[in-house]
């Protein structure tokens, strides 16, 4: 992308668009760094993970679309809007106070979360019982054993080849009981904690504040706010 300058607002903020220097961004993921470097250090707690961005008009923008809608849909007028996952700064809050907020509500869990694999061809998976309560399982003394349905292998599958390695969003669907969840998490437990990094959101409409785990560098942070900030 030669000589592109695009602009850009933080959401839900009183602050004036931006301008990025698009120049030397081939794809999305380097726009999001040179949106964290301009911003620098306001977004500084923030995982280039956690920006979300959305055209003026509210449609997310992703990998395959970046270059297209860049060239033609944004001016200082309608700039990209940037969102962080799991928070949002209020009106009278400034990028920098907010991610000094946040940082502060990540408590660090002590214990080691080795990488697991799965064989294709076993019918149990077992998760050592290092992991704690992750994606609202129950803590046990002992590891976790999981059944492996033949939906569970599909499921497993298809976050590897569609969602990861395309950088793409996937969705799970299915009646509850049915194993989302645990093809998911048994999926986190497998990923190299030193080239990955994961944010699981359990949004259990049962519960009142929102629990975020973040799985990094084989370490395990929490966080838990009320629901009504977020």
């Amino acid at each position: 992308m030669s000589n592109m300058r695009l602009w850009v607002v933080l959401d839900n903020s009183n602050t004036l668009p931006h301008p990025i220097d698009a120049t030397d961004c081939a794809n999305l993921m380097k726009f999001k760094e040179a949106i964290k470097k301009a911003y620098a250090p306001a977004l500084d707690a923030f995982l280039i993970s956690a920006l979300t961005l959305r055209t003026f008009d509210g449609n997310i923008i992703l990998p395959y679309n970046f270059l297209n809608v860049a060239m033609n849909q944004n001016s200082y007028e309608s700039p990209f809007t940037i969102e962080i996952v799991g928070f949002r700064i209020t009106p009278k809050e400034t990028a920098f106070s907010a991610a000094k907020r946040i940082k502060s509500m990540w408590i660090k869990n002590t214990g080691s979360y080795p990488t697991l694999s799965l064989n294709i061809l076993s019918q149990f998976f077992e998760i050592s019982a290092k992991y704690p309560k992750f994606a609202n399982f129950s803590c046990c003394e002992s590891n976790l054993v999981l059944y492996c349905r033949q939906n569970f292998h599909e499921q497993f599958e298809f976050i590897d080849k569609q969602v990861i390695k395309n950088s793409r969003i996937g969705w799970i669907l299915g009646p509850p009981g049915t194993g989302k969840s645990s093809a998911a998490f048994a999926f986190i437990t497998t990923l190299d904690k030193e080239e990955c990094g994961v944010t699981w959101l359990n949004c259990s409409d049962s519960e009142l504040r929102l629990r975020r785990v973040r799985l990094t560098d084989y370490c395990l942070w929490t966080c838990e706010v009320d629901r009504s900030i977020v």
